[in-house]
């Protein structure tokens, strides 16, 4: 039929095809699983507003296990059910995209271990990988990003290794000081409501500030990164930053997307508190 025909053109397509970028993204226990709801609002915010980002962009899920020490004997083994039987959706879903890869643990492995491990295996799968996107389970992009541009702004600025997308407005903390070093690039940018396309200036600002929200990073660098982090059972902004703390931020390459004052790009769904 139609769908079998069209699977297998897109396998063959999968399999011919060098990808420049990866994707990333973490998931974990949340109260509205086994629904697959938000993983699926993510996923499509990453295909409809990465402008440029090709079709095939192989985009590795991560299903971190529970941290049983911390719950009792009732809660793990509702949690454990409802975790169990989200996988399974996220497989019935999305099993025939050839793009996606859905990455399990048997342990709780946190966002370091799950990211290394998806890591290892992009390199070892996908060899001509130069730029990663990591994105969180609860966190859409507000608007379009254009990232063919920002992959060519990192290709001329070998500076730039790491491009952070705000959650929230913020007062901007910049390498060094009160002045912020800028990178501009040509932008596109789609309006809903004249439904064209305009180019405009891109910014990027150096940064001191390292996060785990959603961020565009180069990819051998992430990894050297997050491989010596040493203990990977945790969040690496908290390490990270404090090495930013250490004064090594200009070193590390920080940056964060559009202007000191613009309004965040993120929306964060907050998978926490969100019911199903």
């Amino acid at each position: 039929d139609s769908k079998q025909k069209a699977f297998q053109v897109n396998n063959l397509r999968s399999q011919t095809f060098q990808p420049e970028t990866a994707v990333i993204i973490s998931s974990s226990w949340i109260p509205t699983h086994p629904s697959t709801h938000m993983i699926d609002s993510v996923l499509n915010s990453t295909r409809h507003r990465l402008l440029g980002l090709p079709s095939l962009t192989p985009i590795f899920i991560t299903v971190d296990h529970l941290p049983v020490k911390k719950m009792n004997t009732e809660e793990r083994q509702k949690r454990s059910v409802a975790l169990d039987q989200y996988v399974y959706a996220l497989y019935t879903k999305y099993l025939r995209d050839t793009s996606i890869h859905i990455v399990t643990s048997m342990e709780h492995w946190h966002i370091g271990g799950n990211v290394f491990k998806s890591l290892k295996l992009i390199q070892e799968q996908y060899p001509s990988v130069e730029f990663l996107y990591y994105i969180q389970h609860d966190l859409t992009f507000r608007k379009d990003i254009d990232h063919t541009a920002l992959v060519q702004a990192m290709k001329v600025h070998p500076e730039v290794n790491y491009i952070r997308f705000k959650l929230h407005a913020e007062r901007p903390r910049f390498c060094g000081g009160k002045n912020a070093t800028h990178i501009q690039f040509a932008s596109r940018n789609f309006s809903t409501d004249t439904n064209l396309t305009t180019v405009e200036t891109g910014n990027l600002y150096e940064s001191a500030k390292y996060s785990d929200n959603n961020h565009l990073v180069r990819f051998q660098w992430y990894l050297n990164i997050i491989g010596r982090l040493g203990q990977l059972r945790r969040a690496p902004e908290d390490p990270m930053q404090y090495q930013v703390g250490k004064g090594k931020c200009r070193e590390l390459g920080l940056y964060t997307y559009g202007y000191p004052r613009d309004p965040p790009v993120l929306h964060h769904l907050d998978g926490r508190r969100t019911t199903g």
